[in-house]
């Protein structure tokens, strides 16, 4: 029926002429969003046809009265001459759009005005509602927000879904993909320029061990040199880990890949093309790639920058390779901080599920560029500061530099064990953790976060689960303190006999430590204040929050109105909720039978294997959700989150997400027994 129009016909003729030109181009985003939008109105074309084919043959359907009667209900609707005289009009508008938004794909800050109605859009209007849309898709919002914002600034798109139901389901497929497409794009140039920084790095603290050797300074050759062997220790160590249960081949050439440095590097492109980890693996790859930057960011980058910074107070080496070495090792630590807060709130799945602290980021491209730049620059002046501090301590005595750390460190913990909190938020894949094994794998990663913190300021860090707000912002007001501090036993320690007696080359003056220590901290407080102004109002009180991930645990729960957000205390390790155990048994117990008999979309084989057997009291309804599909996906790769870093999953759970609110609609599995029904037909 829509082809019957010539204007249609010759518009699907052109776009499936973009299509050939477009996959030779590989742009396969664009190109398949476009084949979607044909394939619906020629799929709706066949469909028609063969009903009023079946209307008026004298050869009897195949399909009893009720299950055509059904059928026809599953079908998409669609504009019939009858019911709807714009039908040719709103079909030719639609197609045009989709075109427009493969052609145009140029992201703007400032959405494009256009209110007019479908029947007055021209070309260029299109054009710009395209455009509006595309940008909308592209700020990390919810699918439903998108919808929302682009009904409400366009009528036009809101008119023409009211008259074209399938409008709003391939509305909500596309921003999908071109949010997933989007983070996709921006996530690769994100990993390209840490693989670049993380090589100069090395290729930097090599080059200093030459230096120093040449200057006489082995001692801190030698430190440089054991703090690139335990990084790529730690990386063997993963990467055994990861690759134990592969052929040797195969660990050969991950070995390999350490050795030569280029490991990093493979491990952004893996994820970058979305590879998947083989069976077998210990984690997906986009964990495996976040752990080798943390290996590298607490053995390689955090004491490189101490070395190096030790190194300029204590003798004379000021050359441009040891400044190089320095900005490098800051920049490249400051990076990969900045990274991990960055992709934890700007996941689209985190928002949804947690939008009490994930969502604080700025939602238009430019601010969230300034925002991050803030935070680069923020983390950099607390590295500095940090190892500033441990190098006038250093100077002093390196055993002062020991006890000062953990010193440090037990308050932190100590803080943590009297709230109860100690235990890490995270599920370690199971769900009957022995005491033991939750004590070595907290420590662990509390150790971890506690040093990323100290070192970098990372705002990801002032989560409840991590150190929370309170101590984060502690962590950050208490820095100028040491420094002053410290800064004093250094020029008391110079004017004593034992200081002079070193004859260093290079001693502070006071004026000259003021300035250092002054510059330092202005211009960290400035760049909180920005980091501070590009939060959203709403996010503020989530940096001095007194919250233990114990109480976020239990609120996820109890306060969340929906089952699909309470369901999600099953991703958490059960002793941050073992309070409200029972509860959440009893809760359990009773809402599943409901689930079995509604099926809501969210109820799925994913779901289903986040739910251990001691949570389900009835033994008949915990096999009632165990099927093959559940058993296949329990035996999967563990993610392990650490540093609340999110994985490769998050893209597709956000897909999963939002296609969650298509099915909702019931709308995506009318579109599937539509392709049922025409296949039928056929």
């Amino acid at each position: 029926y829509l082809l019957s129009h010539e204007a249609i016909a010759a518009e699907l003729q052109l776009a499936k002429d973009e299509i050939t030109k477009l996959r030779s181009s590989n742009r396969y985003l664009s190109s398949q969003l476009l084949e979607m939008a044909v394939m619906k109105v020629e799929n709706a074309r066949l469909i028609e046809e063969k009903k009023l084919l079946l209307q008026t043959s004298d050869i009897p359907s195949p399909l009893t009265p009720q299950s055509q009667a059904q059928s026809s209900s599953d079908l998409v609707a669609i504009p019939s001459k009858q019911t709807s005289p714009s039908a040719p009009k709103d079909a030719e508008v639609i197609i045009l759009f989709f075109c427009e938004l493969m052609r145009a794909r140029k992201l703007v800050s400032v959405l494009p005005e256009c209110d007019k109605l479908s029947t007055q859009l021209t070309r260029s209007d299109l054009i710009q509602v395209a455009t509006g849309f595309d940008s909308l898709s592209n700020t990390s919002k919810i699918t439903d927000d998108v919808i929302k914002a682009v009904f409400d600034r366009y009528p036009a798109m809101k008119e023409l879904s009211k008259r074209n139901p399938f409008l709003e389901e391939t509305l909500i497929i596309t921003s999908v993909r071109l949010a997933n497409s989007g983070n996709k794009t921006s996530a690769g140039f994100r990993l390209t320029l840490g693989v670049l920084l993380s090589f100069f790095d090395t290729i930097s603290d090599i080059n200093m061990i030459f230096v120093y050797c040449a200057d006489g300074r082995k001692g801190f050759a030698r430190a440089i040199l054991a703090s690139i062997l335990l990084n790529i220790a730690l990386q063997l160590f993963l990467v055994y880990q990861q690759n134990k249960n592969q052929p040797k081949s195969k660990i050969f050439r991950e070995i390999l890949a350490v050795f030569t440095l280029t490991k990093p590097g493979i491990d952004a492109y893996r994820v970058s093309r979305g590879a998947e980890a083989e069976v077998g693996s210990f984690t997906d790859l986009h964990t495996e790639m976040i752990m080798g930057k943390c290996s590298e960011l607490l053995a390689e980058a955090i004491p490189g920058t101490c070395i190096q910074v030790l190194a300029l107070l204590s003798g004379s080496t000021t050359s441009s390779p040891a400044i190089f070495g320095l900005v490098t090792s800051v920049v490249t630590a400051s990076f990969i901080s900045t990274l991990i807060a960055y992709e934890m709130d700007t996941d689209i799945s985190n928002r949804k599920h947690t939008p009490i602290f994930y969502g604080y980021m700025p939602d238009k491209a430019m601010q969230r560029i300034k925002a991050a730049l803030a935070m680069l620059v923020m983390s950099s002046c607390q590295l500095l500061a940090k190892a500033f501090c441990c190098s006038l301590l250093g100077i002093i005595s390196v055993k002062y530099v020991i006890v000062y750390l953990l010193a440090d460190m037990a308050v932190y913990l100590l803080y943590k064990l009297l709230r109860h909190d100690f235990a890490y938020g995270l599920d370690s894949g199971q769900h009957s953790e022995s005491l033991l094994s939750v004590f070595w794998f907290s420590l662990l990663l509390r150790v971890c976060s506690k040093i990323i913190t100290d070192f970098t300021g990372n705002v990801h860090m002032r989560h409840p689960y991590e150190l929370g707000g309170v101590y984060w912002c502690w962590t950050l007001l208490s820095m100028p303190f040491f420094c002053y501090f410290f800064g004093l036993k250094y020029l008391a320690f110079m004017q004593s006999d034992e200081g002079k007696a070193r004859r260093y080359d290079m001693v502070l003056e006071p004026r000259h430590l003021c300035t250092m220590i002054g510059s330092l901290f202005l211009l960290q407080g400035l760049m909180f204040l920005c980091v501070l102004k590009s939060f959203k109002p709403e996010y503020i009180k989530t940096l001095y929050d007194t919250k233990s991930g114990n109480q976020q645990a239990i609120d996820l729960f109890q306060k969340s109105e929906e089952d699909e957000l309470k369901i999600q205390i099953f991703t958490k390790s059960v002793h941050k909720w073992s309070a409200i155990k029972e509860e959440v048994v009893d809760w359990t117990t009773r809402k599943i039978p409901e689930w079995n008999e509604s099926q809501p979309d969210w109820w799925d084989a994913r779901v289903k294997s986040t739910i251990p057997g001691w949570a389900v009291s009835d033994p008949g309804l915990l096999e009632s959700i165990r099927s093959d599909e559940v058993e296949a996906i329990q035996q999967r790769p563990t993610t392990w989150g650490g540093m609340g870093v999110g994985s490769t999953d998050d893209v597709q759970s956000s897909s999963d997400g939002d296609m969650n609110t298509i099915r909702r609609r019931g709308i995506a599995r009318e579109a599937r027994r539509d392709l049922t029904q025409a296949g039928r037909y056929l």
